[in-house]
């Protein structure tokens, strides 16, 4: 059965994501160097996604919709791998080979 409660959060916790997201961008601008607003939210995304998933299976503190919105709106939408693809062809274009692959 469809939950559209939980699909509507998840859109919800995207958006937020997203502009989470654009604004780690606008502090962090790419300048061809390791550390951006690129790497900074995929890094902050994966270690918030372990923490999340970490202390909702320990302490059971939420529920299993607001768990996903987290995990798949809020934090999906914070850590997509297009920007992160996007930068290693920007790299890579660059002639940056070792930039590209750290």
């Amino acid at each position: 059965m469809i939950n559209y409660y939980q699909i509507f959060l998840i859109g919800i916790f995207a958006t937020f994501g997203a502009l989470f997201r654009y604004i780690l961008l606008i502090f962090y601008p790419f300048n061809l160097s390791i550390f951006n607003g690129v790497f900074f939210a995929n890094t902050l995304g994966c270690f918030l996604m372990g923490v999340v998933i970490l202390i909702s299976n320990e302490c059971e503190i939420m529920s299993d919709v607001t768990k996903t919105a987290l995990i798949v709106g809020f934090l999906g939408s914070l850590t997509t791998f297009s920007s992160f693809g996007n930068q290693f062809f920007n790299f890579f274009e660059a002639r940056l080979y070792i930039k590209a692959s750290a």
